[in-house]
């Protein structure tokens, strides 16, 4: 199942990143959007992280309107406001240690989550798994003048009956170019894919699967300008489960990101170091007495965005990203005002180069329509080709209704079209690790999603969501031929080859998915002058889905995982210290 579990695990890993609290998963930003789409407040992006000049700008704005919000709004403000910029005295314990000066301050916390998943579809495959999932971690953040410091680090455990993940299956075939191939395909290969995990290990047994991940960052701000040299992720656009671009789904990367604000411009420019699964040839390095040790290709990410506001009720950016490989970091690249499309031609037209546009308007008050386009690899000449620009959209819609306080209506169509994301040069796709960098739904795909929120209270909030899931898969014929339906991410699009195959949108293997989702999240406060101040989350949610397949007539090999389906999830989250 390559994109059923698309809800559920996008659950997962927001509870995954909801410890760094300035990362660009916080939840901060999602309450800091709708009271900047509800109340026009202008120093909204949608560029993610913020630094804290941008955060404290947005405070402001936001107070200076709060004798407008509800009353659940005010709470929730003062809330992430205290846990973002603790006050000088407060007389409350803050971290189980904190360190204060005349210049700043520093606080490391304690931080861990653990619960119970029941369910869960190991892709491609019949199976499913229950276990549950524990983490333990520390959370440290410093301020020192003009420079911030941050680091969250979880070491992450799966434990449970595994076993199946030990499986393999053997897969014979001509491929495009009609050569025969013979490979084994794991099905811990199926289950971590475009999962959003960097490193993981299975224990022999198969009871025990872990991998950890550390988000850091040293930068500097001042004057409208922030440096940060980081280990985490960016989001940029308007959408909610779908940003095209970028988004936070991949493990976090290490890059050098600059950002530039006058005022209802914004410019934010990054250089990031990505990993390839791929080999280099006579990669082996092999010294006595010790195991030989394998090179991989290097592969970076350069990418640049320019956001404008118009007085909190519009916004529109235009972005450009690129995906080089085997050579160093290329200076072209790191300039912020250049542009890569141009730049990439002058480097001998072999990178990937991917541009796009997003932007919302508010039709009437609590009335917002959003959209984002992607195009990769554009070729002016042949725009209607998919093989040369490739291209993707999401539009949707959010409402905030008069009539039902702190309740959130929105809806969402996301269309990606065949080879998307891909690349003549496999190791230049959009990915790192595993993983898309842009939307998990992947290439050759749509879906269309409603959803609606409301806070029950000042402490719990509940979501409904259904869902519409399509994707056409690449699939061995009778003949053991691989159809090539540009369905897959790591399989190139061989320009050069003059194997006939079918692009049309949908093609293949189609995949259908129905679904209906509800979650219920709740947030806590505890501790006080004596103990230090924790935030305690508990989440629960259960997904109820069908899947059916629609098979090309000479299909040959029978797929499993249809049917109707339930998943759920109960976890329980805690920052000790704040």
């Amino acid at each position: 199942m390559k994109r059923a579990l698309f809800l559920l695990l996008g659950i997962f890993l927001v509870i995954s990143t909801a410890c760094s609290l300035e990362g660009a998963g916080s939840p901060f930003y999602a309450f800091a959007r709708s009271l900047a789409e509800k109340y026009h407040l202008p120093a909204y992006r949608y560029a993610l992280p913020w630094s804290r000049e941008r955060t404290a700008l947005f405070i402001r704005q936001a107070e200076s309107c709060r004798d407008s919000f509800s009353s659940r709004e005010r709470v929730l403000l003062e809330r992430y406001k205290d846990a973002i910029f603790s006050p000088e005295e407060d007389g409350v314990r803050r971290g189980i240690v904190h360190v204060r000066s005349g210049e700043g301050q520093a606080i490391l916390t304690f931080q861990g989550r653990g619960g119970y998943i029941t369910g869960e579809r190991i892709e491609g495959t019949s199976s499913k798994l229950d276990y549950i999932l524990y983490t333990g971690g520390i959370r440290a953040k410093a301020s020192l003048g003009a420079f911030d410091m941050s680091l969250s680090f979880n070491d992450e455990t799966m434990h449970g009956d595994l076993g199946d993940l030990l499986q393999e299956e053997t897969r014979s075939y001509y491929d495009e170019t009609g050569q025969w191939r013979e490979e084994r395909v794991s099905y811990l290969d199926f289950f971590v894919k475009n999962r959003g995990w960097g490193w993981v290990n299975l224990n022999d047994d198969a009871s025990e699967l872990y991998f950890d991940r550390a988000d850091a960052i040293l930068s500097f701000q001042g004057g409208g300008f922030s440096a940060a040299a980081a280990k985490g992720v960016n989001v940029w656009g308007p959408g909610e489960d779908h940003r095209l671009f970028l988004s936070g789904h991949a493990t976090s990367y290490t890059h050098v990101r600059l950002t530039f604000d006058w005022g209802p411009l914004s410019l934010v420019s990054f250089t990031a170091g990505l990993r390839s699964g791929e080999k280099e040839e006579e990669s082996l390095i092999q010294e006595p007495g010790a195991d030989p040790k394998d090179r991989f290709r290097r592969k970076y990410l350069a990418a640049h965005r320019l956001e404008l506001d118009f007085g909190g009720r519009h916004h529109i950016a235009f972005q450009e990203g690129v995906i080089y490989a085997d050579k160093g970091v290329q200076l072209g690249y790191a300039i912020p005002f250049n542009f890569f499309w141009s730049e990439q031609h002058y480097e001998g037209d072999r990178d990937n180069v991917i541009m796009g546009a997003d932007g919302h308007i508010t039709v009437s008050d609590r009335i917002i329509i959003y959209g984002e386009i992607l195009l990769d690899d554009l070729s002016v000449r042949k725009l209607q080709d998919f093989r040369r620009t490739k291209s993707a959209y999401t539009l949707g819609s959010r409402f905030y209704p008069l009539f039902w306080e702190d309740s959130l209506v929105s809806l969402a169509y996301t269309r990606i079209n065949p080879l998307v994301y891909t690349h003549r040069y496999n190791i230049d796709n959009h990915t790192h690790y595993s993983s898309l960098l842009g939307s998990a739904l992947g290439p050759n795909s749509d879906d269309f999603r409603v959803s609606l929120e409301w806070g029950l209270s000042e402490v719990f909030d509940a979501k409904m969501e259904a869902f519409f899931t399509r994707s056409g898969e690449n699939y061995i014929d009778e003949g053991l031929n691989y159809i090539n339906v540009g369905g897959d991410v790591e399989r190139p699009d061989l320009l050069s080859s003059d194997v006939p195959r079918d692009y049309a949108f949908l093609g293949g293997v189609r995949e259908e998915t129905r679904g209906i989702a509800f979650s219920v999240k709740g947030f806590f406060q505890a501790g006080g002058k004596t103990l230090p101040r924790s935030r305690i989350i508990l989440e629960g949610g259960v997904t109820f889905e069908t899947c059916r397949y629609q098979r090309p007539g000479d299909l040959g090999e029978p797929l499993s995982g249809e049917g109707a389906s339930t998943e759920a999830f109960l976890m329980v989250g805690i920052n000790y210290g704040n």
